[in-house]
């Protein structure tokens, strides 16, 4: 049979699961005061295909839009072809160029635009040519792979320019419409305060397809007729990504025209083989540190867990953000209630099991480390090990805080051994205790800092006391704590809020006089 699938390779006829999003924009796009758009999706999430589709749907109903007296011009332009190296004035002559075509003004142009024009040039130009057409003009810009414009020194000015262009242009702006699309890069205009776009497009953010998009996809392009069980297993495998089901499908069918559920598992151990290298750039170059423990911390089972236990670990914000990134690169999903997440494709699942557990890494802090083996090599291995230990997949992480609090304590008794503290003028033992307390520690190494800064903990600086009587209570506190967990089951989520609070605690044992500054 006639194979359908090329997975690197654009096909418009293989757009699934998009119909809404292309609705929206063919509807949008060409109106006299519709919105323009940002899309955002990671590569392979079918970008380019979405909009070479709304391209060729236009070019398709441009007699239909004429006869109601509009003139549609689509511009698509690829952001990987532009020539390198590239100046703003090279995309605003690239823009003019198909609008003289589309309204007839093809002659020769005059002599001083040369190869590149400045924005003012393009909006005198362009209105002028606007202006005379006999009907309504609609230049529709297309922009793919965005990113390229976006590492460019003078790229803020570029979107500035297009806001002008979009919206604050009289005369002209009612003429333009456009869609920016790109992967990570895009979050610059999305969310960066700064964007000029941010506030100017209407975001729509590319995912993994459903399991029914994903059965149109298997099943409608060379109508197989293939068992709901076949379609599970693909769905499972890929987690609906575009491209990793446009892959499997083109491995099968060009071994055979009805594939089987062993044809599946021979596919994804191909892909496992040839390709994993596609899966660690999705893991180490579009996944956030965030998104990276997030998905770490997820059931391997591809159970759900409660956002609101992740929340509790990293933090409302934090954990939104992660969420969306890996949503965009395709590898978890939001329930539709949107109070829990689970991981999403076992492909990628099996390949971070194996290759991607080193992502607890990043929750050390290398800086601590180094303060810490300043005082003995044991201390820093006592850090290291706790934050190990929360690394594995276990059921009770009371370990990690166990290390955590060693190392508060060794810490404790290595800046302020006994004989210091206890010789100190006027020293009494705490009711009842032959050795000293924590908080006693805390405050002779506090006042060990002010001598050093010409200060006395007791008297001459009321703040650096009252930072020292702060930390002595947040140690016994996390300490008490830590204790208690060590003795009973600590969860994921509250071995790392006690394990950070104890680098916190670390911090300003060794360096207090940072936080007295």
């Amino acid at each position: 049979m006639n194979n359908p699938y090329c997975w690197n390779r654009i096909n418009t006829n293989l757009i699934f699961g998009r119909k809404a999003l292309m609705d929206e924009f063919l509807t949008q796009l060409p109106s006299i005061g519709g919105n323009s758009f940002g899309l955002a999706g990671a590569r392979r999430m079918g970008k380019t295909t979405v909009l070479r589709a709304v391209e060729r749907d236009l070019l398709e109903s441009q007699d239909v839009w004429r006869n109601s007296g509009t003139t549609l011009i689509p511009i698509y332009i690829d952001g990987l072809s532009l020539p390198r190296p590239l100046e703003a004035g090279h995309l605003w002559k690239l823009l003019l160029n198909p609008i003289r075509v589309a309204l007839g003004a093809d002659g020769a142009e005059p002599n001083e635009l040369g190869e590149q024009i400045d924005f003012q040039d393009f909006v005198v130009i362009a209105k002028s040519l606007l202006s005379a057409s006999e009907s309504v003009p609609r230049v529709i810009v297309l922009f793919d792979e965005i990113e390229h414009i976006v590492v460019t020194h003078w790229a803020s000015g570029f979107f500035a320019n297009w806001r002008a262009l979009l919206s604050n242009t009289p005369d002209v702006s009612i003429y333009f419409g456009a869609v920016f699309s790109g992967a990570r890069e895009l979050e610059t205009l999305q969310h960066d305060i700064g964007s000029p776009l941010m506030d100017i497009l209407e975001w729509r953010n590319l995912h993994s397809l459903t399991r029914v998009d994903t059965s149109d996809l298997i099943r409608k392009p060379c109508e197989l007729e293939v068992e709901d069980s076949f379609v599970d297993l693909v769905y499972k495998e890929t987690g609906g990504h575009p491209m990793l089901v446009q892959y499997l499908m083109q491995k099968m069918l060009n071994c055979s025209s009805l594939p089987s559920i062993r044809d599946v598992q021979s596919a994804v151990t191909e892909f496992e083989s040839l390709r994993s290298w596609q899966l660690a750039d999705w893991w180490n170059k579009y996944c956030t540190d965030d998104a990276r423990h997030v998905y770490a911390g997820l059931p391997s089972n591809l159970d759900y867990t409660a956002i609101s236990k992740i929340s509790a670990e990293i933090g409302p914000y934090q954990t939104g953000k992660a969420l969306e990134v890996l949503q965009h690169v395709g590898i978890a999903e939001v329930n539709d209630a949107g109070y829990a997440t689970r991981r999403r494709g076992t492909i990628f699942s099996r390949w971070q099991i194996t290759n991607g557990r080193n992502i607890d890494r990043i929750s050390i802090d290398n800086g601590l480390g180094e303060m810490l083996a300043e005082h003995g090599s044991e201390l820093r291995d006592k850090y290291l090990s706790a934050w190990a230990i929360y690394g594995a997949d276990m059921p009770n992480y009371s370990g990690a805080v166990s290390e955590m609090r060693d190392t508060i304590t060794l810490v404790l008794h290595k800046l302020a051994p006994d004989s210091a503290v206890e010789g100190q003028l006027g020293f009494k033992y705490e009711l009842g205790l032959s050795k000293p307390t924590r908080r006693q520690r805390v405050t002779y190494i506090f006042g060990a800092k002010g001598k050093e800064q010409g200060k006395s903990v007791a008297s001459d600086d009321e703040l650096l006391e009252t930072l020292a009587s702060q930390v002595a209570v947040s140690v016994t506190s996390t300490y008490s704590a830590a204790s208690a967990l060590t003795h009973t089951t600590a969860t994921r989520p509250l071995a790392y809020r006690t394990l950070k609070q104890g680098e916190s605690i670390l911090a300003q044992l060794l360096v207090p006089k940072n936080a007295n500054n």
